[in-house]
C-alpha cells in the first residue's frame, strides 16, 4: 500500500475485494466488465489509486451492491469518520478534474 491509506481507503479496497471475489471475478475480468485496465484495478486495490464516480458506479452495477456499500465497515456495520470521508472526496475531486 502507498504511505498513507486512510481508513475510508481501506474499507473500500477491502470490500472492493471481497465483493468482487464474491462473484468469480479477477481483477482483468472486472476491468474488462467495467472497460479499465486490470492494471488501473490493482492500483485501486492496493490503495495508489481510487475510482471515479463513474468506476465507482460501473463496479457497483458489476458487482450488484449499492456504492455506499463500499464504504461500510463489515466488522462493524458503520461508515467510517466524516475526516475521512471527505478526505476521499477531496481525492475524488481531484482526480476527476485531472481527467
Amino acid at each position: 500500500m502507498s504511505k498513507y491509506v486512510p481508513e475510508l481507503q481501506k474499507v473500500f479496497i477491502s470490500n472492493l475485494k471481497r465483493f468482487r471475489k464474491s462473484k468469480g471475478l479477477s481483477q482483468a475480468k472486472l476491468a474488462e466488465q467495467c472497460s479499465i485496465s486490470a492494471g488501473f484495478v490493482g492500483e485501486i486495490e492496493v490503495g495508489r489509486s481510487f475510482p471515479s464516480v463513474k468506476t465507482l458506479e460501473k463496479f457497483s452495477l458489476i458487482l450488484e451492491v449499492k456504492p455506499f456499500e463500499f464504504f461500510v465497515d463489515p466488522e462493524d456495520r458503520k461508515p467510517s469518520s466524516q475526516e475521512e470521508v471527505l478526505y476521499i472526496l477531496d481525492r475524488v475531486k481531484d482526480y476527476i478534474r485531472l481527467t
